[in-house]
């Protein structure tokens, strides 16, 4: 696990913010960082190991193209050229269950699309409307 704190500077406004990434130990050395971020109610985070062990077998299934997204692809064409940016943990506002919402990027920061699973059954869902989370 690792902690940033990023010093931004937008509209005028100084802001410091803290962002948290895990990954992976691999022979002793950390490695494939992804931001990790979760809704809590002021109380210190904790990391959640089911949410992990199923964001980097999806992320294993994206190395090796072997992911379609049932919301965004709508084709037979498999995800090419593809990371996992982020995981935000987040409880539904439809029913209350935990949610991973999963930034994909191609390069750098430029998130190119959100997939939603849920935390239980790890199923893919769709937003509920356009822009607007399960």
């Amino acid at each position: 696990m690792e902690l940033e704190n990023k010093h931004e500077l937008t509209s005028r406004v100084y802001t410091l913010n803290s962002y948290i990434y895990v990954g992976r130990s691999i022979n002793g050395t950390c490695t494939e960082y992804i931001r990790y971020t979760q809704e809590h109610d002021g109380k210190s985070l904790y990391i959640d190991a089911n949410a992990l062990d199923f964001i980097f077998s999806i992320k294993d299934v994206f190395q090796k193209n072997k992911l379609r997204s049932k919301c965004l692809n709508k084709s037979d064409d498999f995800y090419k050229n593809i990371n996992i940016y982020g995981v935000n943990i987040y409880p539904s506002i439809v029913d209350g269950k935990l949610k991973y919402e999963i930034s994909i990027t191609q390069t750098g920061d430029d998130v190119l699309f959100t997939i939603y699973f849920d935390s239980t059954t790890h199923a893919e869902e769709c937003e509920r409307e356009r822009g607007r989370k399960p």
